[in-house]
């Protein structure tokens, strides 16, 4: 049985009404999230044995986020109370041509601001098989940057498996700082969730030849990348926007072994609210992913399942379960294809 272990940073969500701008509202809900937790929550409500580390603030805003975790059954043992603020972000859910708008609130955050040895390696992994990190983490701050490092390095060393998304975002840092850090982090790396821009240029992993197409050039670059590391396979999506509220999303997979995996048929669906999709997806191949079985077909089908159904609901995290996700499958005929 998988174990899991998430590292993150958990925040409050600030959203107007309906898609209403910050200027105009007069009041906000209130949620929480943050892709680790998102991903750990998801995978609670699959059955799975989940962990989840952070360090929240010694306060009613910190122990709110503290308990809306706590209610999925999540073990929060290496979580610290310690610090004043908790991060937080406004999210204007755009419409029609109007894209969505979200503006972070968190340099000044409890894990952001964490001093050393606030938290504990062995808290965190004792007794784990499964650890998942993202690049925002690394993000966020000195600190946290040298633990989450050392902590994937004790994970390699004691055989978890680690799953890595990139997950660069440009209001945390630039790309040549993401290029430095994660570098670091890719050679320990089992399972990856990235684009062929985040392999190729934040990972540095670029072949000087020119390709027939994104997709000859996508698959040589995850060739070479894989060839030299101990990464596994890849997952990535690939999105078409007719507009704000209505996508098309297909998924590709690809292995060490060279073997290549997508999705044959791609949803199209309307959305209520984006955010989070992408930890959907992560959850939902996790959930699925067996390396030794190797069950790349599965877990990619299973995973597009999630991403797309995360958009159909409001805030940050995917509440649903397998029922539920393997009902979208079947009724959309999500069969993938080998080639």
């Amino acid at each position: 049985m998988k174990k899991f272990v998430t590292l993150g940073e958990v925040m409050q969500r600030l959203t107007p009404p309906a898609h209403d701008k910050l200027e105009q509202c007069r009041s906000l809900n209130v949620t929480y999230g943050g892709s680790e937790a998102n991903i750990a929550i998801a995978l609670a409500n699959f059955g799975h044995d989940v962990r989840f580390a952070t360090v929240l603030p010694d306060n009613p805003l910190g122990i709110a986020a503290y308990r809306s975790l706590r209610q999925y059954g999540i073990d929060l043992t290496p979580t610290k109370l310690k610090g004043d603020i908790l991060g937080s972000y406004y999210v204007e859910v755009g419409y029609s041509l109007r894209a969505s708008n979200v503006i972070y609130n968190r340099k000044y955050s409890a894990i952001a601001q964490m001093e050393a040895n606030t938290l504990d390696i062995d808290e965190v992994l004792s007794d784990r098989t499964h650890l998942h990190v993202s690049g925002i983490t690394l993000a966020l701050g000195k600190e946290i940057r040298e633990f989450t490092l050392e902590l994937v390095k004790v994970a390699f060393e004691r055989g978890l498996t680690i799953s890595f998304d990139f997950n660069y975002r440009a209001k945390l840092w630039t790309v040549e700082e993401a290029s430095t850090v994660i570098r670091e982090i890719l050679p320990y790396v089992h399972i990856v969730f990235g684009s062929l821009y985040d392999i190729e240029t934040i990972g540095g992993y670029r072949l000087e030849q020119a390709f027939e197409s994104v997709d000859a050039k996508r698959k040589a670059v995850f060739h070479y990348f894989m060839a030299n590391s101990h990464c596994q396979a890849v997952f990535g999506t690939v999105r078409e926007q007719q507009s704000t509220h209505q996508n098309c999303l297909s998924a590709y997979c690809y292995t060490k072994t060279g073997d290549v995996y997508t999705t044959n048929q791609t949803y199209q669906f309307e959305i209520i609210d984006r955010v989070g999709a992408g930890d959907a997806f992560v959850a939902g191949v996790l959930n699925e992913l067996d390396l030794n079985r190797q069950t790349y077909q599965e877990a990619l089908n299973y995973g597009l399942a999630c991403g797309v159904l995360k958009h159909t609901m409001n805030g940050d995290v995917l509440l649903t379960h397998d029922q539920e996700v393997k009902d979208l499958m079947s009724q959309t005929g999500s069969v993938g294809m080998k080639r």
